[in-house]
């Protein structure tokens, strides 16, 4: 019975995905596409390709998404236009696309398409999709530093999510701990990370878990609770490296370098930050691209008889890990700054 299993596999895509495991969520999405497209079943077709998206953007595959997304809006948006599907089905793809574009740093043409999708939401009433674009235009309003504007978008959808939404609601309390973050309110920013903690672990979401337990331990962290930050790292690093979020275990890297190199302990702080640069480049070249540079501009920065030990470092812990031949250019940035000085 291949409909039966295409669906099948779609559905065990989706639990693996909700569960943070992606890698295995992509190998049953990929045996549904598969078997949808054998079957010429143009709507399921279009959903898993829709959905393997959502998968591949959270992997840091950021073309892959966008172009599997781009074919599945054509597809939905023909099959729309027949009166075969609902319109709510283009709106997710809107969704998904908004989201990559967002993951770009492009983000007028990521609220074009969270506007075009919450149009559409709100024809159809879809109140779970709604609070979870509301997320989505705080996102984009964190982006642009518009703080107020973003907590006032994350409290809407905090409130719209209750009972109808836990991802999404999980979503809402990680945005309103960020922007607190931002502003280094670490008290308040606390409270709302654990209650993110709370809610993602009873719904079993590593990744949103892990996200907040990074959140708590940064607060932890600046508020001198070094106990308690060490255990949250420990637990979310325990959940990064189970499951391959690599982008997580640069962030931990990172947060702590800042800390290290606030504080003036600088070879402390670029161990962290080597560290951070390695677990970027394993997620996507565009988050390499951007802690390559930071590193750069915060060694030059630094008293310069420290300069030359620390890009000795940086050199030797990249051919260590074998990134040397994958990425040259960090090796060349770090070998031309320390010939500068």
């Amino acid at each position: 019975d291949e409909p039966a299993m295409a669906s099948l596999f779609g559905w065990l895509g989706l639990t693996y995905r909700r569960r943070g495991q992606f890698d295995k969520a992509v190998e049953y999405y990929e045996k549904s596409i598969a078997l949808h497209k054998h079957l010429e079943n143009q709507s399921e077709y279009a959903n898993m390709l829709n959905n393997i998206s959502h998968v591949y953007r959270l992997q840091g595959r950021m073309d892959e998404a966008l172009r599997r997304c781009e074919i599945a809006l054509r597809l939905r948006n023909d099959l729309f236009k027949d009166g075969k599907i609902s319109e709510y089905l283009v709106g997710l793809t809107l969704s998904t696309i908004g989201q990559i574009y967002l993951a770009f740093g492009d983000t007028v043409q990521a609220e074009q398409a969270f506007q075009q999708a919450y149009e559409i939401y709100r024809r159809a009433n879809y109140k779970k999709s709604i609070s979870g674009t509301m997320n989505r235009f705080g996102q984009i309003e964190i982006a642009r530093g518009n703080l107020q504007s973003a907590k006032s978008w994350y409290e809407q959808a905090q409130e719209a999510s209750v009972g109808i939404n836990a991802e999404g609601y999980v979503n809402s309390l990680n945005g309103q701990g960020r922007i607190f973050a931002i502003q280094k309110r670490w008290v308040e920013a606390a409270p709302i990370f654990e209650q993110a903690i709370h809610t993602a672990r009873q719904m079993h979401d590593d990744l949103q878990r892990a996200e907040n337990l990074l959140g708590l331990a940064e607060a932890l962290l600046y508020m001198k609770d070094q106990q308690r930050a060490t255990q949250c790292l420990q637990e979310a690093e325990q959940l990064s490296l189970r499951w391959n979020y690599f982008h997580l275990l640069g962030i931990a890297a990172e947060f702590q370098g800042d800390i290290a190199y606030r504080e003036g302990r600088y070879q402390e702080a670029f161990v962290h930050y080597q560290e951070y640069c390695y677990n970027m480049a394993r997620r996507n070249v565009i988050e390499y691209g951007k802690a390559r540079r930071k590193l750069t501009a915060l060694l030059v920065s630094i008293p310069k008889e420290q300069i030359h030990p620390i890009a000795d470092a940086l050199i030797i812990y990249w051919s260590e890990q074998h990134m040397d031949t994958q990425y040259p250019d960090f090796v060349a940035a770090f070998k031309d700054v320390d010939d500068s000085f």
